[in-house]
């Protein structure tokens, strides 16, 4: 099972796969969240987030 999954998985990341500005972007939200800028949310946070908006 492990062999098939290695075999089908990519190993790596294609350089071209991301443009210019998507990979800006990227970096821009990373140094936005690892500054503090935007609160993240833990898994937990997330689900219990999600569940009171179904609830209403």
């Amino acid at each position: 099972m492990a062999k098939v999954i290695e075999k089908e998985a990519p190993t790596a990341v294609e350089e071209d796969d991301l443009t210019d500005e998507e990979v800006a972007e990227l970096e821009k939200r990373y140094q936005e969240m690892v500054s503090g800028k935007v609160k993240t949310h833990t898994r937990e946070q997330s689900m219990r987030l999600i569940r009171k908006g179904i609830k209403g």
